[in-house]
């Protein structure tokens, strides 16, 4: 007899498809009570569904919740669950009435490196955003998250009376500065550094040669200043074969020639550097918001502001940058305002900004030297209002933009026009759109694109959105 298929319940999910109750007689009189019978079959009848194997295939999507019964995993009986179906899918799903890894109010099955779970398949994915893992960070590059146990989480306040004598590194005894932060860090043992706000004024991280992961973020939800105008050294200096998440932090001055370096000294072993919701504050200090040598690196939802050296120079490796704002960066004696580009093997900007660069020794937005990247410099639904000239003269047939806009004004005046007609006033670092302004509909996601804005606000993936690093609520 043919089992007989229930529509789903009112605790399971809806289907357009009829609920049938017809059954049939097999007619075969053939009987068998031999270890070789199919499992999932009552061995009276092989083409019956039994309950006592709810993924009878008799089911066939459907699981076999009664005798002759097929239904969703939301009428199971008794003690039977989705670990009866398949433990690797021990999750049932109350709007698809499927047995999956997780929802995203039962996501204990994920894990190492498939730590979150995706509610749109139910299946346990690898992180790709440090709120991913709320006590410490996400390894973007494995999709772990960082280990939440002790010694792998240490703090750091600069507190105004000072630190006691040899402090512990916990929350409650935390060490004053990131430089004693980095003598506990062990190699191939990734560790979160946790800034308590404090004093601004702060020592800096310089790492070590070799296979440190580290991440340095935000304690809480204050975003930590760190004022670095009395070092010799840039805030965070990430060397050969380092992987350094910064998540969270303001970066305020320096005395180095830049507030943050990704400089490998052993040649051929690169660094890998990614910036999540940073600010790099220049505050007009000479020196450039971001340096790197040889490194991949990845800026998202970061905003770098009046550094009077420029805002990134990139040499060799690879430059990312995302839902990113760039605003008024480099001086007339700089050699480059927004970006500094020469040898890199990729270089991709996605949803940013680039306003309010003045003319530099050479341009107020792109520098270049050395080959183009392979694929040159990909502009996407990103925004360019600066003066003449944008570009040095080595950047010719560089930039590959798509739903962009990009105005390269010949005044002041000129650009003042453009800006007002696009944007709003300057905050913390941002021109935050206009609504209804230039921008809207100026741009449509993509494959690859980010999800969220600078300050976190979703990006329309199904419409047209704004071009730039802002999505405005309005």
């Amino acid at each position: 007899m043919e089992p007989t298929s229930v529509a789903p319940t009112s605790a399971g999910p809806t289907s357009s498809e009829p609920t049938s109750t017809a059954t049939t007689t097999s007619t075969s009189d053939t009987t068998s009570t031999s270890d070789t019978e199919p499992p999932g079959h009552w061995p009276e009848d092989p083409n019956s569904c039994d309950p006592r194997h709810p993924d009878d295939p008799a089911c066939g999507e459907l699981y076999c919740v009664a005798v002759d019964t097929c239904n969703w995993c939301t009428a199971f009986a008794g003690d039977t669950t989705c670990s009866d179906v398949d433990t690797a899918t021990p999750v049932c799903d109350p709007e698809s009435g499927k047995c999956v890894e997780c929802t995203a109010e039962e996501a204990s099955a994920c894990a190492g490196e498939t730590p979150v779970c995706d509610s749109e398949s139910g299946t346990c994915v690898g992180c790709s955003e440090h709120a991913q893992c709320p006590n410490t960070a996400c390894d973007i590059e494995t999709g772990a998250c960082f280990p939440d146990e002790p010694g792998a989480i240490v703090f750091v306040e600069n507190k105004p009376g000072g630190c006691g004598v040899a402090p512990a590194g916990t929350e409650e005894d935390p060490f004053c500065s990131l430089a004693e932060a980095a003598e506990v860090l062990q190699e191939s043992q990734p560790t979160t550094i946790k800034v308590k706000p404090g004093i601004p004024q702060m020592t800096p991280l310089a790492l070590p040669i070799g296979d440190f992961v580290v991440a340095v973020r935000a304690a809480g939800e204050q975003v930590p200043e760190l004022e670095g105008s009395a070092n010799a050294a840039p805030m965070i200096d990430v060397n050969s074969e380092n992987r350094v998440y910064l998540w969270r932090l303001k970066f305020h001055r320096s005395g180095a020639d830049s507030l943050i370096r990704c400089a490998p000294q052993l040649q051929g072993l690169p660094g890998t550097l990614h910036v999540h919701d940073v600010r790099l504050f220049g505050d007009g200090s000479a020196a450039m918001g971001l340096q790197s040598d040889d490194c991949a690196v990845r800026v998202a939802r970061s905003r770098v502001w009046l550094c009077s050296g420029g805002g990134i120079k990139a040499t060799s490796g690879s430059l990312r940058i995302e839902s990113s704002s760039f605003v008024d960066n480099g001086a007339p004696t700089a050699t480059f305002g927004a970006l500094s580009l020469a040898s890199l093997q990729e270089v991709v900007i996605r949803y940013s900004s680039f306003v309010d660069h003045a003319p530099t020794i050479t341009s107020s937005t792109l520098h270049c030297g050395g080959p183009p990247p392979p694929g040159g410099v990909q502009l996407r639904n990103s925004v360019v209002l600066n003066l003449d000239p944008l570009e040095s003269p080595d950047c010719l047939g560089w930039l590959e933009a798509t739903t962009s806009v990009i105005v390269e004004a010949s005044s002041g005046n000129e650009l003042a026009i453009h800006k007002e007609a696009a944007l709003d006033p300057l905050e913390d670092g941002v021109y935050p759109s206009k609504v209804a302004g230039d921008l809207a509909g100026l741009a449509m996601w993509g494959e690859g694109d980010p999800r969220l804005d600078v300050d976190l606000t979703p990006i329309p993936v199904e419409a047209p959105s704004y071009a730039g690093c802002d999505q405005p609520q309005g």
